[in-house]
C-alpha cells in the first residue's frame, strides 16, 4: 500500500496507510511493542466502519467516518510493483459490467488506483496486512530491498527507493545458503511474498555478457533479458531456499512454471513462438 502523506515511502505497505490484519490475527509482538503509524487490529471483512474504530493518525472525520483528505484510489491505494493478493471470491462479486465501467469512463493515474477503488466503491472494501512484519520492521513481505537509501530513477525523485532491488534480495539468499544469515534475515527471507522486477533497473544490476550465455535460447526484447535473467535466478534461490528450510509450497513446481509461462507470454507479445525446448530449467 501506498500513501502520499507518512514516511517512510518506500516501505510496502506504507506504515501510515489505513489497513486492517486478518481475521483473528494474534502475535506474540502484540500488546509487547507498538509499530509507528496506522495502529491497525485484526477486522473481517476490513470495511470503512472498522477503519474508522482504529484510527490514530487522523485519517477520518469521526463525525460519520468520512475521510479527511486522502481515499482510496486517490493516493491511497495497493502498490502494484509490490504486489497484492485479491480473493478470487471478491472478484466474483463484481460483474464484468460494473468493473469495465471504472477502466472505460474514469481517468486513473495508474491501474493499481483504479483497483483500489472499484474494491472499494463496490464492495466498500480496504487492504488487509498479512500481520507478521506489521509488527516486525525488519520484515518488508511486499518488495523487500537491502542495499541502503539510493534514487534510481526519475520516477523516485523525491523518495527513498529500498526496494526494486532483486540483486539485494539475491545477495540474501546466497549468504543463506552460505550458513551466514542471521535470525533477523532467516525471518525476512521465510516471508517474501513478492519481489518487483524493473528491466530498467536490472540492466544495471547485471554483466550482458554473462546474461547471454546464461540464457542462449531467450528470443525476447533485448532490453527485457536482464529482468528476465533476474526472474530465473530468483525463482531459483526462492527454490533452493524453500527447500532448504522445508517450508511449505503451495504448487509443487510453482517457480519454473511461472518464469516460463512469463516468457512465452513475452515472446507472443512480439510475434515469436518458444518452444519446450526453450524452457528454463530451473533445479
Amino acid at each position: 500500500m501506498t500513501l502520499a502523506d507518512g514516511a517512510p515511502t518506500y516501505v510496502h505497505g506504507n506504515r501510515w496507510a489505513p489497513r486492517c490484519l486478518p481475521c483473528n490475527y494474534t502475535d506474540p509482538l502484540a500488546g509487547k511493542s507498538h509499530p509507528f503509524g496506522f495502529a491497525a487490529q485484526p477486522a473481517c471483512p476490513c470495511t470503512n466502519e472498522a477503519l474508522c474504530r482504529m484510527d490514530n493518525i487522523n485519517a477520518f472525520n469521526q463525525d460519520g467516518c468520512h475521510w479527511n483528505g486522502y481515499r482510496p484510489g486517490s493516493w491511497y491505494f495497493i502498490h502494484g510493483g509490490a504486489g497484492a493478493l485479491i480473493s478470487a471470491g471478491l472478484m466474483r462479486e463484481a460483474t464484468y459490467a460494473a468493473a469495465e465501467e471504472y477502466v472505460v469512463h474514469h481517468d486513473y493515474g495508474s491501474g493499481d488506483s483504479m483497483i483500489t477503488q472499484v474494491m472499494w466503491d463496490l464492495f466498500k472494501t480496504l487492504p488487509t496486512d498479512p500481520g507478521f512484519g506489521f509488527y516486525r520492521d525488519h520484515v518488508q513481505m511486499f518488495d523487500p530491498g537491502w542495499r541502503g537509501e539510493r534514487v534510481r530513477g526519475p520516477e523516485d525523485a523525491g523518495t527513498v527507493d529500498l526496494g526494486n532491488d532483486p540483486a539485494g534480495i539475491l545477495e540474501r539468499y546466497e549468504s543463506a545458503a552460505k550458513q551466514r544469515c542471521n535470525g533477523k534475515c532467516i525471518e525476512q527471507l521465510d516471508h517474501v511474498i513478492t519481489s518487483h522486477l524493473r528491466s530498467r533497473y536490472a540492466k544495471d544490476d547485471v554483466e550482458i555478457g554473462a546474461v547471454k550465455a546464461a540464457m542462449p535460447h531467450y528470443k525476447g526484447p533485448f532490453d527485457l533479458l536482464p529482468a528476465v535473467f533476474f526472474h530465473e535466478r530468483l525463482a531459483n534461490a526462492t527454490h533452493k531456499y524453500v527447500e532448504g528450510r522445508t517450508l511449505r509450497r503451495s504448487i509443487a513446481d510453482g517457480p519454473k512454471k511461472l518464469v516460463n509461462k512469463q516468457l512465452h507470454n513475452i515472446a507472443k507479445t512480439f510475434g515469436l513462438q518458444m518452444e519446450p525446448k526453450d524452457d528454463i530449467d530451473i533445479r
